[in-house]
């Protein structure tokens, strides 16, 4: 299905962060992809049934298009704690996922979202040949919400005819942690967006750390540094005008930072 997107605009960014900030983890990086889906256009699009990879995927665009190319994370030094300012762009990490995921973006405002529906493919687990699946969206909430979160997501991605057979070899001196890293490593073989690690040399012993990168956690720290500022206009210019929240947001950011620098000004 083609799915449209455009960036949201500063009353959709507010009412996404209301939605999200008292959320588990896994609604809120529910709820960034209704505030991009949720047009009359996209209609029936179930954003849980994605796969992470493509929401991940989604998300970078979405990213690309609210807040521009470059990305900032902060990382330590494995090897002596240095604190590590990393700078790269949404492209870099778009360049490491792989053919089928790119092919969905159709334009900058449109993806095939067909691309981020889960298909079984044949694996190796624990020795044991199987059926696998990348995990999806919906995945995150069963796993959070269990007290075994380790089998539940090995069952979620593992073809339920071959579960039982895994997890029996577990029985023969197998753990359930063992059977995570070998899933682990077979997500990275069939879809490299499933995992992003930055790789980034230390400026003061020079030893070289790789550093996981999630864009769902990094969307939401930019959208909450951007609603921050957003709450510092509307409390001046309320304050000084009595306009309302809604009407401050629905301005042109030009238009708002010229109100607040007359106010600021006075």
């Amino acid at each position: 299905m083609r799915v449209s997107f455009a960036p949201l605009n500063d009353n959709q960014r507010l009412a996404l962060w209301e939605a999200g900030a008292e959320a588990p983890v896994y609604a809120r990086c529910e709820a960034m992809l209704h505030a991009y889906v949720s047009s009359a256009a996209n209609h029936g699009v179930d954003v849980t049934a994605w796969t992470l990879a493509g929401r991940d995927h989604f998300l970078l665009h979405a990213f690309q298009q609210q807040f521009g190319e470059q990305l900032d994370v902060e990382g330590q030094c494995a090897a002596c704690d240095t604190k590590q300012q990393l700078m790269f762009s949404v492209s870099d990490v778009l360049a490491s996922c792989s053919e089928a995921l790119s092919a969905a973006q159709v334009s900058s405002t449109e993806i095939e979202s067909d691309a981020y529906e889960p298909g079984y493919q044949p694996v190796s687990l624990m020795n044991v040949p199987c059926q696998m699946r990348l995990p999806s969206v919906g995945d995150l909430r069963l796993v959070a919400q269990s007290g075994e979160p380790l089998m539940t997501f090995a069952e979620c991605v593992i073809e339920p005819s071959a579960f039982s057979d895994v997890a029996a070899s577990l029985e023969t001196g197998g753990d359930w942690q063992g059977l995570f890293d070998d899933i682990e490593a077979q997500l990275l073989a069939i879809e490299p967006l499933s995992i992003v690690s930055l790789n980034a040399r230390c400026p003061d012993c020079g030893a070289e750390t790789a550093h996981q990168f999630d864009i769902a956690s990094q969307y939401w720290a930019r959208l909450t540094a951007d609603v921050e500022q957003q709450f510092w206009d509307v409390h001046i210019l309320a304050s000084a005008y009595g306009w309302s929240s809604h009407d401050i947001l629905a301005m042109s950011p030009a238009r708002r930072r010229r109100h607040v620098a007359m106010v600021t000004e006075m």
